[in-house]
């Protein structure tokens, strides 16, 4: 029994979706855009005014950009990397970073490149996969009579 075409379709997509590579590109702290996933290096100055919210020996902040203007980006933070200590993982807190306060920002896009040649390389891998399973003779499945039977 054969799947529909439409299911087939579907998990052609979720594939793709899965398989979508990503770069980050440095951008001007004011530049970014309400949605973007960003990277922020903080300054230690940065680091140390926000201590109090983040904790200390914070580096770097991933997050979700909520709103952004010449003073500061609200970010929805994941994730803070420390110089000393565990990274911590969190469920998109919103912090104030102020924007003198951000050494480099990089924005998270999706590079079709890269994204191409690995669902290609998926499908490509699918397709010999069938080939193989399928051709007469490259898997056995005949068995071998069991010992001590006559």
């Amino acid at each position: 029994m054969s799947r529909p075409v439409s299911s087939r379709w579907f998990v052609l997509t979720l594939v793709a979706l899965s398989v979508g590579c990503y770069q980050y590109q440095e951008a001007s702290p004011t530049a970014v855009r309400p949605d973007a996933t960003v990277h922020v290096v903080l300054t230690s100055e940065a680091s140390s005014s926000l201590a109090g919210a983040i904790g200390p020996n914070a580096t770097s902040l991933d997050g979700r950009v909520m709103s952004v203007d010449r003073d500061r980006i609200r970010l929805a933070v994941t994730q803070i990397a420390r110089a000393v200590g565990p990274e911590e993982f969190l469920q998109y807190e919103p912090i104030d970073v102020p924007t003198r306060g951000a050494l480099t920002v990089s924005v998270r896009s999706v590079d079709r490149v890269r994204t191409i040649l690995a669902f290609g390389g998926i499908l490509a891998g699918v397709f010999a996969a069938r080939a193989l399973s399928t051709t007469p003779g490259i898997f056995s499945t005949t068995a071998a009579p069991a010992s001590g039977s006559k």
